[in-house]
């Protein structure tokens, strides 16, 4: 699946990237290199993105400590 249809960003990747850039929306904005070429559809959700993301994740890395 892809977040980013313009840059063809999966979601793998955009976990990648924002592990990369510890979720700051700018750094994460950057990496992908959004501009004005982009249509914006993930820009205007990207910090929701970014939360949905990182909560996913943090969830993961709590269940590996559990076992």
């Amino acid at each position: 699946m892809s977040i980013c249809l313009c840059r063809g960003i999966t979601v793998a990747q955009f976990c990648e990237i924002i592990e990369r850039h510890c979720g700051c929306p700018l750094a994460v904005k950057c990496a992908m290199e959004m501009d004005e070429s982009c249509c914006g559809r993930c820009e205007t959700s990207l910090e929701d993105l970014i939360r949905e993301v990182s909560a996913c994740s943090r969830d993961d890395s709590s269940r590996e400590e559990e076992k």
